[in-house]
């Protein structure tokens, strides 16, 4: 009898566990194939596709409009610094070949274009640090581009170690000097490209037989990438060092993981196109079980922006939006997840040499924290990189500044996606 209440109560923590597994399907305004998302926080998304498909929400969802992106071939990928400037990439078969960089600064209500300088180079992903600082990449080879003036102009950086000159799939920061790319070369291998001095040079490391396609930063150290083919099936490559080893995996799934996203810290999840399916890790992606998409739609993105909102997108213009269960045991204690964005005050106030800041953030997005005197000259960057939701602190510490600031009031201002808050703190010598 007891092995019996045990067998029961398992069974009805694992509906409970897995309870969190639902989607709904949404109304979209298209019946094209959607290929890219990307969601600046639960209520503001673009998503992309076929025939310069460009979608935008800033309701959760709820409504979907058209935008004009103004080409017509494939939008390869799609990128918001935040709710207003955002980028994008597309290809172009006409009188030449090559790529199309689009931009906007009002949310996408407008679209520029600009054919890319060099001829037959095709880009997979963009990303941008700020208004200035971003990065392409693509194929066929050394399609690998920096800029430091916004788009102006364009310049390739150093590489060293194995097969660096081949396509690359995807390009992300944790930091401005910090950062990974990946993808290789179908039946060939999979590479994975490392910066640390801000993109200047790269190290490449090869891996597997199928290339990668999506990164996700766990956290400095703990990074992830998966990838592969419908030979192999997917592939899993994970760090715990930084990217100085990696260990590459074949789950036993068929089809090619494309889109990534971590729902909580160690919740990982992963789309496989046209095999319909999700698969999903709670190790932070050592282990993976395998999900039917909704409808056993193709799903070939998705975007967790915390971990009660999500959605994906897919074939025939499909819209998937995630739904939270409350009952999930193994989720957030929502007492204690963020209800909104908050600059708190510092502590101590007045201070002399530091004090600590903290703040809370409703949602994963890349942060800035600095501190301006009263003339709004920048006194030190505290924060400049990309953060999970939740409660966070740093510590201002004045003695750490070459130029030593003096008494007097300060200002500090974090950024977090799309909402700014400003606090004023009193420096006592």
């Amino acid at each position: 009898m007891k092995r019996f209440f045990l067998i029961i109560l398992f069974l009805v923590a694992s509906n409970l566990l897995y309870s969190q597994n639902e989607w709904i399907k949404l109304n979209s305004p298209t019946s094209l194939k959607i290929q890219k998302l990307f969601c600046i926080d639960s209520l503001n998304c673009w998503a992309a596709g076929d025939s310069g498909l460009i979608i935008h929400t800033s309701n959760g969802g709820t409504n979907w409009t058209v935008q004009n992106s103004d080409v017509s071939e494939l939008i390869q990928d799609v990128f918001f610094l935040n709710s207003d400037i955002g980028y994008a990439t597309s290809a172009r078969f006409d009188s030449v070949f090559g790529s199309y960089l689009l931009k906007t600064t009002n949310a996408g209500n407008t679209w520029t274009k600009e054919f890319f300088s060099i001829e037959n180079k095709f880009f997979h992903s963009i990303f941008f640090l700020n208004s200035l600082n971003g990065w392409i990449v693509g194929s066929p080879s050394q399609a690998f581009y920096g800029t430091s003036d916004g788009g102006v102009t364009w310049n390739s950086p150093r590489f060293n170690g194995d097969y660096s000159d081949l396509p690359v799939q995807k390009i992300l920061f944790f930091s401005k000097q910090y950062g990974f790319a990946c993808g290789g070369m179908h039946d060939l291998i999979g590479v994975i490209w490392k910066t640390t001095d801000a993109g200047l040079n790269w190290s490449s490391k090869s891996m597997g037989f199928e290339p990668l396609r999506e990164l996700h930063f766990i956290d400095s150290l703990n990074i992830i990438g998966v990838g592969g083919d419908f030979e192999y099936g997917a592939a899993i490559a994970r760090t715990s060092d930084g990217g100085d080893n990696w260990i590459y995996e074949l789950p036993g799934f068929l089809g090619t993981a494309t889109g990534l996203s971590f729902r909580k810290k160690n919740e990982a999840w992963a789309c496989l196109g046209s095999e319909s399916k999700f698969i999903v890790s709670v190790d932070s992606g050592k282990t993976w079980n395998v999900n039917n998409t909704l409808n056993n739609a193709a799903i070939y993105d998705l975007v967790f922006t915390d971990s009660l909102h999500g959605f994906a997108v897919g074939d025939s213009g499909v819209i998937l939006k995630f739904k939270y269960n409350p009952t999930d045991v193994s989720d957030y204690n929502i007492n204690n997840f963020p209800s909104s964005f908050s600059l708190f005050q510092n502590y101590p106030n007045p201070f002399n040499p530091s004090t600590k800041i903290s703040w809370q953030s409703l949602v994963s997005s890349w942060q800035t924290l600095k501190v301006y005197d009263v003339l709004g000259n920048e006194v030190a960057t505290l924060v400049d990189e990309y953060k999970p939701a939740g409660n966070h602190e740093t510590l201002f510490n004045t003695s750490t500044i070459k130029h030593q600031p003096s008494s007097g009031i300060y200002f500090y201002q974090l950024k977090a996606g799309s909402s700014v808050e400003t606090k004023k703190m009193l420096l006592l010598r």
